[in-house]
């Protein structure tokens, strides 16, 4: 389409596609796209996010420290940009590396339950139904998953294309339950 940002905003879903179809060389040439575009825009607003997509890879690898440091990067950034999203970002982020490397899923569940306090996130929804799934509260998240696919899923509808990742996380939910 000609503008680099919007450009931005859809190459940023490709690498999240790549990584849930099991494909991590294509997710990681992915990032590399994201990284070109967001060079090119040459702002923190793009840059934080590229940092975040490089934070997940890195502890998904195993690399908990220099991912958990891209993720506080990441976060110093978006608190100045936009307060309002850090916690979604930079918590939610530590979250995910204490369960994955701690077995503690609280500090995730209580980010989620914070953010979607405020308002909610179609994606963070989706996740407070997939977390019940995972510990165990399936009759919870049934009843979680109804409610966001109630009205052909308009509940889910938000910005920055969230409906996608929405629902691959009810479908992880669902395969669950």
């Amino acid at each position: 389409c000609g503008r680099d940002e919007l450009l931005f905003r859809v190459a940023m879903w490709a690498p999240v596609v790549h990584y849930y179809c099991g494909r991590p060389a294509e997710c990681d040439r992915a990032i590399e796209r994201v990284e070109e575009i967001a060079a090119r825009l040459g702002s923190p607003r793009f840059a934080w996010e590229v940092e975040l997509l490089r934070s997940s890879r890195l502890l998904e690898r195993g690399e908990r420290e220099a991912g958990e440091a891209l993720l506080r990067s990441a976060g110093a950034k978006v608190r100045l940009l936009s307060p309002d999203i850090h916690m979604a970002v930079e918590l939610f982020g530590l979250g995910l590396s204490e369960w994955f490397y701690d077995g503690r899923i609280e500090p995730i569940l209580a980010a989620c339950r914070a953010r979607d306090a405020v308002g909610p996130i179609p994606f963070i929804s989706a996740t407070m139904a997939w977390s019940a799934a995972v510990t165990g509260d399936r009759e919870r998240a049934r009843r979680m998953l109804i409610d966001l696919l109630a009205d052909d899923g308009e509940r889910l509808r938000g910005p920055d294309g969230h409906v996608p990742a929405a629902l691959v996380r009810l479908a992880d939910a669902a395969a669950e339950i």
